[in-house]
């Protein structure tokens, strides 16, 4: 056999026996991973007695996926670590009562620049002698795959240890348990808000303005709620501050006034002219009340017989008196178009009921987003309430 034949011979032996170790020390390195793991998770464990941190069930899944990923990454690390052939060849010549023939022979072999003291025919004697003794090598008995009691009874320990800690009664279970709950309650009260919000979205009584002041609201409550960490006192605060932003928005001034309305119709219903203005206005619709003015102040001096156009001015200026204390502005409206159609001015009648129809529907408005942003408010208190009452004993 040639020398390089003899040489590339002895580096397979050497692959071999090197695999084997790294095979062994993957069981020892495995271990020890797994030690340093389960101390940690029982560590974490023995703090969640302390302070409440975890429930039982999610630090033993917590323990095990760290054990499983640290005795892995340990094996995988003891598999990859790379040794020059030297080096190689000098533990097993320790391990296994070689005599540093191995090391020696890789040694001569690979050695730049080669000692120039040895003879060649030195070198390869050395080469074959240390080939012959590989070959006698049985790695299945040299090179054993056992568990180490050592390394493997601190595993056993540990692991011992967590399960005790998860096992025993956990004085931090009831404020865990109070946590999960509120949690719970929020995540359900999150689900209202959104509920409130798409049909603020889609309210059709609502202004642009009015409606993007109440979204803003709640999305920036909906935003803070959805954050795992809030607890049950910040998530009631931050119901509490919502509800009174919304709170904020109403107007019960012009509720009044739509209301007032409302009542003001009550005798203009006997009048034909005047009957589909007094409906809309006793249904709360002051939004049809506005297009009805606006089509009577189109029909002065067209369709409108000298005789309904009086009647109507009548009825206008009954509604001017009722709503002095509560509508003065609209009140005045009614009357001027009253005395315009009166005295025959029907251009400033036209005028009056057209400022009339503006101010009706803005009342309208006004009522309609306080009443949104009132009934949003009181879903959002009583939101606070369910939350409060969650988890407690």
């Amino acid at each position: 056999m040639s020398a390089e034949a003899a040489y590339r011979q002895l580096r397979e032996y050497l692959a071999r026996w090197e695999r084997r170790r790294r095979a062994g020390r993957s069981l020892a390195w495995g271990a020890r991973g797994l030690t340093a793991a389960l101390v940690m998770a029982s560590a974490l464990a023995l703090a969640g007695r302390i302070w409440p941190l975890l429930p039982a069930s999610r630090l033993a899944w917590l323990g095990a996926a760290w054990a499983i990923t640290a005795m892995l990454l340990a094996a995988l690390a003891a598999r990859l670590a790379p040794r020059p052939p030297l080096e190689q060849a000098r533990w097993f010549d320790r391990q296994l009562g070689l005599a540093e023939r191995t090391s020696t022979a890789i040694e001569l072999r690979d050695r730049r620049p080669p000692l120039r003291s040895v003879p060649l025919w030195m070198a390869e004697e050395q080469l074959a002698d240390a080939l012959r003794r590989a070959r006698k090598v049985d790695p299945r008995n040299a090179l054993p795959l056992r568990l180490d009691r050592r390394d493997w009874l601190p595993a056993t320990v540990a692991a011992a240890a967590l399960a005790a800690l998860l096992w025993l009664p956990n004085p931090m279970q009831r404020v865990l348990d109070e946590r999960t709950a509120a949690r719970e309650a929020i995540l359900e009260e999150v689900h209202t808000l959104e509920t409130v919000r798409q049909e603020i979205a889609s309210d059709p009584l609502l202004t642009e303005q009015n409606r993007q002041q109440m979204l803003q609201i709640l999305d920036e409550a909906l935003e803070r709620l959805e954050r795992n960490e809030l607890s049950r006192e910040e998530a009631l605060a931050e119901l509490t501050e919502a509800a009174d932003r919304l709170r904020s928005l109403t107007d019960p001034s012009a509720e009044q006034r739509a209301i007032a309305l409302s009542q003001a119709a009550e005798t203009m219903k006997a009048s034909p002219v005047a009957a589909a203005l007094a409906d809309a206005l006793s249904e709360g619709d002051l939004q049809l009340a506005a297009a009805i003015l606006e089509d009577l102040a189109d029909e002065l001096g067209q369709e409108l017989t000298r005789e309904q156009e009086l009647e109507l001015a009548e009825q206008l200026a009954g509604a001017a008196v009722r709503l002095a204390n509560t509508n003065a502005e609209l009140a005045e409206q009614f009357s001027q178009a009253a005395e315009g159609i009166r005295s025959g001015d029907l251009s400033g009648a036209r005028q009056a009921l057209a400022e009339a129809a503006q101010t009706t529907a803005e009342t309208g408005q006004a009522a309609a987003a306080s009443t949104v942003a009132q009934a949003g408010a009181n879903r959002m208190g009583q939101a606070g309430q369910r939350v409060a009452q969650s988890g407690s004993t």
